[in-house]
């Protein structure tokens, strides 16, 4: 055992899922980063056929007659430039031509504050017109394979939240069906999709007492789908049941003291689609386990994991 000199200060051990979930923000950071940036705004106006448009009051300004400019030959003499007449009644025509109406998203007051701007923004990425609600239906199909680390008890970057006790060390393998059950609709003032995700849970026990932890969990999940980028943020909630084997070793090894346990989950992911039918997905989830006092002592584990997965999306063209 190491005996730390008093007064000096160590570093909070970071666990594995911590640094998981830091590696798959830093490797989809760049790629986020550059679609926003190649079909962010102005590929925002691009697919609404936007043209600029003069303001109202320019719009409807008298345009000034030509001006004969004298050019100079040789010396002091000098040469009318020819100018193409025009009649009285093409001009009274040309007055007469409708002149395009600005939108509310064309002007732009130099004087508009942040605020103001990024609503002007929000209003062009929640438009009818730019909905991505022709890949996000009602009914559509999807399966998920995630992959992971799951470490307990909860100790995130130095900060212990819930119990401590013996380390337990999961590595999540687990199958998601999803299923949409509101789909996207541009009319609506909550934009985006919500699916049913039904999970069947494999964890092997990787350290700690046990080796496996088995069960289903079933989640509603809101997907923030409305803009046409490839970059699609997520939330989740959801529960359900679990068995392990880790209650084997004993209450001095383990916090599930039994072998049936429920399981409390929450996580904020995002998906980056590699294509309209597959997707690249990061997460960070939060599980809780305990038996809901079918068995005291009670004491139950929190934990954090770092999860990636590829999602397949069915009978998308």
């Amino acid at each position: 055992m190491t005996m730390v000199p008093q007064g000096v200060m160590t570093m909070p051990r970071f666990p594995l899922s911590a640094w998981m979930c830091l590696a798959g923000t830093l490797l989809l950071a760049p790629a986020a980063l550059a679609q926003v940036e190649t079909t962010g705004f102005k590929d925002v106006m691009d697919r609404g056929n936007y043209q600029p448009q003069k303001h109202p009051l320019v719009a409807g300004a008298p345009t000034p007659a030509p001006v004969q400019l004298p050019v100079t030959l040789d010396g002091g003499s000098t040469q009318e430039q020819p100018t193409e007449e025009v009649s009285a009644d093409a001009a009274a025509e040309g007055a007469l031509v409708p002149q395009p109406v600005a939108t509310q998203y064309d002007y732009v007051d130099q004087n508009e504050g942040a605020f103001q701007r990024l609503m002007r923004f929000y209003r062009h990425l929640t438009a009818k017109k730019y909905c991505f609600c022709e890949n996000f239906v009602k009914g559509q199909w999807s399966a998920t394979f995630i992959g992971g680390y799951l470490q307990t008890p909860l100790n995130w970057f130095g900060i212990r939240l819930g119990p401590g006790g013996p380390r337990l060390d999961f590595l999540p393998l687990n199958f998601r069906l999803q299923r949409i059950i509101r789909g996207n609709d541009g009319e609506r003032r909550i934009k985006g999709s919500t699916e049913l995700v039904v999970e069947l849970t494999n964890m092997p026990i990787v350290f700690g007492s046990g080796n496996f932890l088995i069960g289903s969990t079933i989640s509603v999940r809101h997907n923030f789908s409305y803009t046409r980028r490839r970059f699609i943020p997520y939330v989740q909630f959801g529960g359900g049941a679990i068995y392990s084997d880790s209650w084997t070793g004993g209450a001095a090894a383990t916090n599930l003291i039994s072998g049936f346990n429920f399981v409390i989950h929450t996580a904020y992911g995002s998906k980056f689609f590699i294509n309209k039918r597959l997707s690249l997905d990061t997460e960070t989830a939060f599980y809780h386990f305990s038996n809901g006092g079918i068995q005291l002592p009670n004491i139950g584990v929190n934990g954090m994991a770092g999860i990636f997965g590829l999602t397949w999306y069915f009978n998308r063209d």
